[in-house]
């Protein structure tokens, strides 16, 4: 299993897309996710359409984008 950070740095997977921090997150099924928090908005529009090469098997990632839900208020009597 690869290593996200190595030698007090960032691997070059992370330092090329623009990602300021990240963290894995563990879903409710059990699959991990990795979340990157970027600078700015064309940061984030930056990495979002553009493709990475991860480690040295080169697998194609993409960043994806997600929205906090809408929470709808109760109405009120």
């Amino acid at each position: 299993m690869a290593t996200l950070w190595a030698d007090r740095k960032p691997q070059p997977f992370l330092m090329m897309c623009g990602v300021s921090a990240f963290k894995i997150i563990q879903t409710s099924k059990g699959k991990r996710k990795l979340v990157g928090y970027f600078e700015n908005w064309e940061a984030t529009l930056k990495a979002l359409g553009t493709p990475q090469a991860f480690w040295e098997n080169f697998l194609e990632l993409k960043w994806c984008q997600h929205f906090l839900p809408t929470l709808k208020k109760a109405p009120t009597k």
